[in-house]
């Protein structure tokens, strides 16, 4: 999407070249970026408003991830709020830290791994 999808090369380059530019003096860029938050400032912002009711704070930033893993740590997604059943809803999440070591909750979801996935068998690798 947007300017990737012209330039193939801006998809996984590391995250501080991806940081959004303060100085390039676009009337309301101050403003717009006083509104986001979090670990992953740039990126998809609609991600961020679909899962926390504002931009900023892309839970799925790959950047992020590693960061995480390489201290050790993880987070996960906890539903706080239900959809509420309206044309462009969402529901609301928070984000959870925690140990890459701690044992998952047995209350959640279990996490999602390469054994989970069903391909179809008239797939071909």
């Amino acid at each position: 999407m947007g300017n990737a999808a012209d330039h193939a090369e801006l998809l996984l380059r590391d995250a501080p070249e991806l940081g959004i530019n303060l100085t390039a003096g676009t009337a309301g860029t101050a403003a717009e970026t006083e509104k986001l938050w979090g670990f992953c400032r740039g990126g998809c912002t609609w991600t961020a408003h679909t899962f926390f009711g504002r931009p900023g704070n892309n839970p799925y930033c790959h950047h992020r991830a590693l960061t995480h893993q390489r201290a050790g740590r993880r987070e996960r997604l906890v539903q706080t709020a239900s959809a509420p059943g309206e044309p462009f809803d969402h529901g609301l999440f928070s984000l959870v830290e925690e140990s890459l070591e701690a044992p998952w909750p047995a209350a959640e979801r279990p996490r999602l791994t390469a054994a989970d996935i069903r391909w179809p068998s008239d797939w071909v690798d």
